[in-house]
C-alpha cells in the first residue's frame, strides 16, 4: 500500500534506487517523463522519438519531432538499453553536481531543445 502513496519519483525499499531512472512493469510506455534540476518537469511522447546515441563519453542523445534531448551522466547503458524498448518512464536529473560514484547509473544534468523555439530548458 505504502508504494501506492508514495511521492512520484521517491523510490520504495523494493525499488531500485541507484538506477537513476524508473521504468513501467513489463509493458512499453507511452510518455517518458524528464525532471530537470530547476523543478521543472517535460513529457515527451515515445511515438515522437526518431533516434537515439549513447555518446561513450557519458551522453545520451533523443531525437524526438519536436524536441531534442541529451542527457548527460555516468553509466548511461541501462537507461540507454531501457529507453530503446520505451520502458523508463521518468528520468530526473541529479539535484547536484556532485557524483559520490554510489549510484549504478547517475544523471548529471538534462538539456532539452524546442526545435520550434530557439529555447533550451536545463
Amino acid at each position: 500500500m505504502d508504494r501506492f502513496l508514495r511521492a512520484p519519483g521517491r523510490p520504495t525499499p523494493g525499488d531500485a534506487p541507484d538506477l537513476g531512472f524508473e521504468q513501467h512493469a513489463g509493458e512499453a510506455g507511452l510518455m517518458l517523463d524528464l525532471g530537470l534540476r530547476g523543478g521543472d518537469r517535460v513529457g515527451l511522447s515515445y511515438y515522437d522519438l526518431h533516434a537515439a546515441r549513447l555518446d561513450p563519453s557519458g551522453a545520451i542523445t533523443l531525437e524526438f519531432t519536436s524536441h531534442l534531448v541529451i542527457i548527460r551522466g555516468r553509466n548511461l547503458l541501462a537507461l540507454y538499453n531501457n529507453l530503446l524498448t520505451h520502458t523508463v518512464w521518468r528520468i530526473n536529473a541529479a539535484e547536484t553536481s556532485f557524483d559520490d560514484g554510489t549510484a549504478g547509473t547517475w544523471i548529471e544534468a538534462i538539456d532539452v531543445e524546442d526545435r520550434h523555439r530557439s529555447d533550451t530548458l536545463s
